[in-house]
Formats: structure tokens, sequence, C-alpha cells
């Protein structure tokens, strides 16, 4: 393997593309991840860089976790409740999921919503609504 440092702007350039994954952005250059550690190590600016792309990550795989809780899925709401409502006395086991619901979860979301349509047509005899909005 290489261990010649490339140019900052490369070794940045694989930290974004690797999405803030060390081993990945050191196999796009040709080099140990323990070269790539190193160069981290004795550059602030790459530090930085690497951190920068980590929070943006971060913020991405939290605005999907949003996205679930506003769809209503119920293993998003139990880990934000656990995680995130700690401070608020929120745990683990304080929180119970009715075992459809993790099934449910386990699912596709579209097949997990087209079940439980069929469900409720079969068990309460519901029809969907009119594309109106009007129930019937």
């Amino acid at each position: 393997m290489n261990t010649k440092k490339p140019a900052i702007k490369k070794v940045k350039e694989a930290i974004t593309l690797s999405q803030g994954r060390v081993a990945e952005a050191a196999r796009r250059l040709g080099v140990s991840h323990q070269s790539l550690y190193n160069w981290l190590n004795e550059d602030r600016d790459l530090r930085e860089h690497l951190s920068d792309i980590r929070e943006y990550e971060l913020d991405k795989a939290e605005s999907k976790l949003s996205e679930a809780v506003d769809r209503g899925d119920a293993w998003a709401i139990k880990f934000m409740l656990t995680c995130l409502g700690k401070s608020r006395g929120w745990r683990y086991n304080d929180i119970k999921m009715d075992p459809l619901e993790k099934v449910f979860a386990m699912m596709p979301k579209g097949m997990a919503e087209e079940l439980k349509r069929l469900m409720r047509e079969e068990l309460y005899g519901e029809q969907p609504e009119k594309e109106t909005g009007q129930h019937g």
C-alpha cells in the first residue's frame, strides 16, 4: 500500500465520498486506514473536515428518524423516546410495543400499511376512505 500522503484536497474528497467512514476513505486513497488515522492526528484541518462530514451524516439520519416518527412508525417512536427522552424519564422497558407492531416494524412500509388495511377490513369491516376525503 502507498504511504505517501496525497494532497489535502484529495484526502478531503475521499472522506466526503466515503461519508466519513475512515476505512473506506483509506481504500479510495489506496492507503492503510492507519495511515489515514495518522494524517488525521497530524492535521487539524483534516480532523475538522471529518467531523463536519460526520455531523452532516448524523443530521441526515436524524431527519430520517423524524420522518419515521411523523409516519407513526412504532419502532421510531420508541427509539426516539428512549434515546432523546431520557432527560424526561423515558426508559426502554417503560414503552410497551404491541407484538403485531413489532412485526409491522420489520416489514417494508408499503407492505405493512397494506396488511394493516386488509386486517381492518376483515376484522372491523372498515372500508378505505373515499378520495374526496369524506368518510363513508
